[in-house]
């Protein structure tokens, strides 16, 4: 499965969800995400989804969360990912949301990075993997990231749905592409 960047709005609903939360939101909630989304903007979700946990009221485990979600798991890169948030946290306190999908979009492209880069790349695999599973109809309910990329291991997409294959769930999410911050 080639790995992506994250920059389309469906990516950036997935990886806002995924380093919040570390679930695959499922079809119910993708769809329901995508509507705010095409309605108020990416950046208006993701503001309002740093609300929605009493584990986020503070900036220090906000940003742990985040970057434990991330898979950074080095204690040295993990300091630098809790300052670096915590530093932009304090320069836009009331865009933390958007502040985490900057930093997601700005993680997905470090897979190159000796620090960063395996954590980046299986970041971005799960944001990949959660999309094709997100998109799916069959799948309506929330996972937990680990054990649906578990399934994806060895491209087994058949596990998930009968009918569910790489190039049509790619097809649906490049279909559901639109609003205002795209």
């Amino acid at each position: 499965m080639a790995l992506i960047d994250i920059n389309t709005i469906n990516e950036k609903i997935i990886a806002v969800v995924e380093a919040m939360y570390q679930l695959f939101p499922g079809n119910d909630y993708f769809s329901q995400f995508k509507n705010n989304v095409d309605s108020d903007g990416v950046d208006t979700f993701a503001n309002w989804l740093s609300t929605t946990s009493d584990s986020f009221s503070d900036d220090l485990s906000l940003a742990t969360t985040v970057t434990e979600n991330f898979g950074i798991t080095d204690p040295i890169a993990a300091n630098l990912a809790i300052d670096f948030l915590l530093s932009q946290f304090q320069n836009s306190p009331n865009n933390r949301g958007k502040v985490i999908l900057d930093s997601a979009v700005l993680f997905s492209g470090l897979t190159d990075d000796p620090i960063f880069g395996q954590a980046a790349k299986a970041f971005n695999e799960s944001v990949q993997n959660s999309l094709i599973y997100s998109v799916d109809s069959h799948n309506p309910s929330v996972a937990a990231a680990t054990e649906v990329t578990n399934i994806f291991k060895g491209h087994s997409y058949q596990v998930i749905t009968n009918t569910l294959d790489y190039a049509t769930a790619l097809a649906t999410s490049a279909a559901y592409e639109s609003g205002p911050d795209s």
